[in-house]
């Protein structure tokens, strides 16, 4: 029999037990720390405890800006956007996909826009060193539609959307399409899949983000040094 008691079960396995499941490799699963998702999909998530609970609504807050965001783009006859497209290239039998939140044809120029809601303070110095991870998702969008079209794309934009520094809504990035990247995605893509066939844990990617880490503890039991980052 369905009822409130079910239901309520039903769901709380599913955030105590989330687990990623893993048949070709996501532009996100490579553009940050490489020992994070390999922890993710290997050990999963309790999505219930404290400190994932605000990550989970952390979560739920940035698809609804997504969403309004999307149908702003959509709703605007200046621009021919299309959204969430799903783009995949393969090589030497790796498969590797993404979704861009949206691709444009703007004064006859591709583009790709990539939207971000973040808590902290963002300004253009500080994006290389907080946020590589969205910068590399950009550039990696472009490498693999760069391999599928002949129409290239050379320029993609982080819309930063600010919970502080609301004055300053949004901040906009601009990134650059990278041969360099576009190698570097199938480097990091082959690296994260060998780990993961042969159960060997990658070495850690210290950076600002590590303290707030849901891996952080077992990252330094793994390696005690790490602590001194």
């Amino acid at each position: 029999m369905v009822n409130v008691r079910k239901i309520k079960d039903i769901i709380s396995y599913l955030l105590v037990n989330y687990r990623r499941r893993i048949e070709n490799i996501s532009v996100t699963d490579i553009t940050g720390c490489l020992r994070q998702t390999y922890y993710d999909i290997v050990y999963g998530r309790n999505l219930l405890e404290p400190e994932q609970i605000h990550t989970l609504i952390s979560a739920m807050e940035g698809g609804v800006v997504h969403s309004l965001l999307g149908e702003l783009l959509q709703n605007c006859q200046e621009l021919n956007c299309v959204l969430e497209q799903h783009i995949c290239v393969e090589k030497n039998g790796l498969k590797i996909c993404g979704r861009p939140d949206a691709i444009c044809l703007i004064d006859n120029e591709l583009i790709i826009l990539e939207f971000k809601t973040v808590r902290r303070r963002v300004t253009v110095e500080n994006i290389p060193r907080l946020y590589m991870r969205y910068i590399r998702q950009v550039q990696y969008y472009m490498c693999i539609w760069n391999m599928l079209n002949e129409k290239k794309i050379e320029k993609g934009y982080i819309v930063f959307i600010q919970l502080v520094d609301k004055a300053n809504n949004p901040l906009v990035y601009e990134v650059k399409h990278s041969e360099d990247a576009c190698r570097e995605m199938f480097e990091r893509a082959e690296k994260l899949w060998k780990c993961l066939q042969s159960d060997i844990v990658p070495e850690p990617e210290p950076s600002p983000i590590c303290s707030g880490c849901y891996w952080r503890s077992k990252c330094m039991n793994v390696l005690p040094l790490f602590g001194r980052e």
